[in-house]
């Protein structure tokens, strides 16, 4: 998912596109934000929570990244983002790009669904990000920031955190030849994890039936996703793949503190 972060002009915050924008949470007492967003949603706003980082009217916020995507879709989507260049660009893509290389994972549906020329791999992957990063480069003057991928799952051995981490290595690699900015997003989950010790709950692959498992809860037994991710015993994420409040805020701190603050 792409986000694209602009220094505020007198203007009103924004939000484009994407299945999330426009959420809101609220402030609970430890200070971490629990979420009480709407009921059809899996992950907590990481946008809402990195505006609450910066001062009052330091940014506007404008999304163009939906839910699902790989790399190749992003690439076929940067007119919007190109056709009003902004200050900095955020670049959040690849969970999807790295689920495709689980066993179990139901690339063919996903490759009709989302209209894949190709079956995904890493390789690809690569390519496509590098061709994102290039013709932003190339059309904006924006700072671009990329970030490593979230972890998947919570067993930092298994397959899904190894994918995750595969992928992450090549979001670097991509920053490097492109020289922009390579936001550590998955190592800083990683060291959370360590740190808390958390459980290794087994990866389970996000079905439509568990989604809507979540959402039942979230509708009918008024769950918020906070409190599904501890009755499953999940740090990070609601479903090992979707992020909770904790999540998302670390992905607005690697924003704010890597990108933000850093550039000024």
């Amino acid at each position: 998912m792409a986000v694209v972060l602009r220094g505020d002009r007198g203007s009103q915050l924004h939000r484009a596109g994407g299945e999330e924008a426009g959420l809101r949470g609220w402030r609970s007492s430890s200070g971490a934000t629990e979420d009480r967003n709407r009921a059809e949603q899996l992950s907590v706003d990481y946008l809402d929570l990195l505006e609450r980082r910066r001062p009052p009217g330091d940014v506007r916020l404008a999304r163009f990244g939906v839910n699902g995507d790989f790399a190749h879709n992003l690439l076929r989507r940067l007119d919007a983002v190109v056709a009003d260049p902004p200050e900095v660009i955020t670049v959040l893509i690849g969970t999807n790009d790295a689920r495709a290389s689980l066993a179990g994972y139901p690339v063919e549906q996903v490759v009709q669904r989302k209209r894949l020329p190709e079956r995904p791999s890493a390789g690809w992957f690569q390519q496509c990000l590098g061709a994102v990063v290039a013709r932003l480069r190339a059309e904006t003057d924006a700072r671009i920031g990329l970030l490593s991928l979230p972890v998947l799952g919570q067993q930092l051995d298994g397959p899904a955190a190894r994918a995750s981490l595969a992928y992450s290595r090549l979001v670097a690699e991509v920053a490097a030849a492109e020289k922009v900015a390579c936001l550590p997003l998955h190592e800083r989950q990683t060291e959370e994890l360590r740190r808390a010790d958390a459980p290794p709950v087994a990866f389970r692959e996000a079905t439509p039936a568990a989604s809507v498992g979540v959402l039942l809860q979230r509708a009918v037994l008024r769950r918020g996703l906070d409190t599904i991710s501890r009755r499953r015993g999940l740090l990070l994420t609601t479903d090992h793949i979707h992020q909770n409040s904790r999540g998302a805020g670390q992905i607005a701190e690697v924003i704010d503190t890597g990108l933000l603050t850093r550039g000024g």
